[in-house]
């Protein structure tokens, strides 16, 4: 059978619905979207970008890096274009019936399908928006349906887009909160497995393995475990290293629910810190809390991030940071969970308010040595900000020689000669666990984030 006798086939029984939010959210979200188009005289939005597609249709797939478009028209039914291997999917996962699939075979039918839909709808000539900032449009389809259609107007409509996602509702916050319990979960395992010896895969494969078995969908971002040296370049993941005595360890990992991600960084060290890390650690822990006692509604992006700087200018001489304070989270696809709805950057007058969430990407590194960082993801309330995540930001120590429990419980002492003398002798021998240092002189933060379960959707 062909893909349309495929399609045909499953249209014709039950679908047991998938559906991230109740078929009314996504009503409301198309109907704002429309008031939005009006205001700016848009008769069509075509949008490319997996995170904005999920958004309006639901349409969710883990193959992101083909052509898909969802075009919703001011007037008129909205349809989703997809390849043809995936012409089921927004079946069982969004609420779109309308479906146009594209073979490989024939890739010209991606902007001659879009063309005639345009001419169906009678915009041949009219204000088409396209999410153009963001990954997805191939600039191949664009310039066919250019030629095809030279009186219509095409612009980009990013920012529409971005203005009404940036403030989440209140079952995307409690999305957010179950992501942060994965989070949380993988973060503990990954710090059990701290000590030298340990690789960076298996501090990643017990993140990992956490994150999954609590109920992680596939992360936008794997998980993130860099030592040593590695720490103080940017983006790099897990590698086979090996950690050592004297390694600063970073440690970045984002859970996943109904593709909303809730991100956390923090920090290890195998063995005793040097006064030079802890004074960067410092730092970096220092700018976090500055954002979490600062944040609240009415202020700006600009101004939060100014007053993370004041913790920066105090490293700055030796430690490098790009400039980026924090950046929008919500629902994405590989390869990144950043949603560029709004950004911690000076000059972004962008203004904060309750339903917003930030990841903060705190990462101070001093080149070809070290780094340390620590992060939360925080939601804007009505009266300042919540981390979702742990909210420790304490540095993990990691031992040097043997652990001495194992990693799945709790950290203990070590046991003395007199306690293996009472209980008997032992089997293994011991091992050490990781401990946690907090800041030197540092207060805990008034901002106290608990994830909770999400409610059951249908």
């Amino acid at each position: 059978m062909n893909y349309l006798e495929y399609l045909a086939a499953t249209k014709a029984g039950p679908i047991p619905s998938e559906m991230a939010f109740p078929r009314e959210e996504y009503a409301a979200r198309v109907a704002a979207l429309r008031k939005a188009m009006a205001a700016r005289g848009l008769d069509a939005l075509a949008l490319c970008d997996p995170g904005n597609m999920y958004y309006v249709a639901g349409y969710y797939t883990f193959e992101t890096s083909v052509h898909g478009c969802v075009v919703l028209p001011l007037v008129g039914e909205p349809f989703i274009q997809v390849l043809a291997i995936e012409a089921s999917n927004p079946l069982i996962k969004g609420w779109l019936s309308d479906i146009v699939a594209y073979t490989r075979a024939e890739p010209e039918m991606m902007s001659r399908q879009l063309v005639d839909r345009f001419t169906r709808l009678g915009i041949r000539a009219g204000r088409i928006g396209l999410d153009a900032s963001l990954p997805g449009l191939r600039l191949q389809v664009f310039r066919e349906i250019q030629e095809a259609l030279p009186r219509a107007r095409f612009e980009d409509a990013t920012d529409l887009l971005m203005a009404q996602r940036r403030v989440k509702s209140a079952r995307e916050i409690a999305y957010h909160r179950e992501a942060a319990r994965f989070t949380v979960l993988g973060m503990k395992a990954a710090r059990a497995e701290l000590r030298a010896g340990a690789s960076e895969n298996d501090i990643a494969a017990a993140a990992y393995a956490a994150m999954v078995r609590a109920g992680s969908e596939f992360m936008s971002i794997q998980p993130i475990v860099a030592s040593g040296h590695r720490h103080a370049y940017n983006h790099l993941h897990f590698f086979r290293r090996k950690l050592q005595a004297g390694d600063s360890v970073m440690l970045e990992f984002g859970g996943t629910y109904h593709r909303y991600t809730s991100p956390m960084i923090r920090t290890g060290y195998i063995g005793t810190p040097t006064a030079e890390f802890l004074k960067i650690s410092d730092a970096a822990r220092e700018a976090a809390d500055r954002i979490l006692a600062f944040a609240a509604p009415g202020r700006t992006c600009d101004e939060v991030t100014r007053e993370a700087l004041k913790a920066y200018a105090k490293v700055e001489d030796v430690a490098y940071h790009y400039g980026g304070y924090g950046y929008g989270v919500g629902a994405q696809f590989p390869p990144s969970w950043v949603e560029p709805s709004a950004f911690f950057v000076v000059n972004n007058r962008t203004v904060l308010e309750p339903g917003m969430l930030f990841h903060l990407p705190i990462c101070y590194r001093v080149p070809r040595r070290f780094a340390a960082g620590y992060s939360e993801t925080i939601l804007i309330t009505e009266k300042g900000c919540e981390a979702l995540t742990d909210n420790d930001r304490q540095l993990y120590i990691g031992p040097v020689g043997p652990r001495t429990t194992s990693a799945r419980s709790r950290a203990k002492p070590p046991r003395t000669k007199a306690h293996r003398t009472k209980a008997g002798p032992r089997r293994k021998a011991a091992r050490t666990p990781s401990r946690s240092v907090p800041a030197r002189g540092a207060k805990k933060s008034r901002a106290r984030g608990r994830a909770k379960s999400a409610p059951r959707t249908r």
